[in-house]
């Protein structure tokens, strides 16, 4: 499924930029109408520089789930994807692909565990095309661009709960 259409409003699971925090959320700031943390079995997390990639594999993957506005749906979805370099015309020659994908969260209301359907950009190690991917075992990018700032003059600006 990589077209969208009035009946097809996901939400999406985001792992990598496009999270809270990360260099292109600004894509989605004020666009959305829920942010949950969310994880994903059956995939494993690549950095390829200074983005991710998500993989099918034996691992999880952390993220968040996130709800975009009625609204703004079309529209958001077609900046995302372009931002992706996915083409829902020919996703087979798209280093990522959008795909509907279960994700795994805890409601906050009730901290009951559920699984639910969302959009999520895949791809495949096939594509990266000469890149080195290096593979983050916890499946967190957000930790992982923490970890690379250890050891570094901005090291004491994290704090260590931003790590565990």
């Amino acid at each position: 499924m990589s077209g969208t259409t009035k009946h097809e409003k996901y939400p999406f699971f985001f792992y990598g930029t496009l999270r809270k925090g990360q260099q292109n959320y600004a894509l989605l700031r004020g666009r959305t109408v829920s942010e949950k943390p969310a994880v994903v079995s059956g995939m494993e997390l690549y950095a390829l520089g200074w983005y991710p990639l998500m993989v099918a594999g034996e691992g999880m993957v952390q993220g968040e789930l996130m709800t975009i506005h009625s609204h703004c749906y079309e529209e958001t979805v077609k900046g995302i994807d372009f931002l992706e370099g996915h083409n829902p015309q020919i996703p087979q020659t798209c280093l990522y692909r959008r795909e509907l994908i279960t994700v795994h969260f805890t409601g906050s209301a009730q901290k009951v565990a559920q699984d639910i359907k969302a959009w999520a950009y895949v791809g495949s190690l096939e594509c990266t095309q000469g890149k080195k991917p290096r593979r983050i075992p916890d499946g967190d990018w957000s930790k992982h661009q923490l970890r690379l700032i250890m050891g570094t003059r901005f090291e004491q600006y994290i704090s260590d709960q931003r790590l565990s």
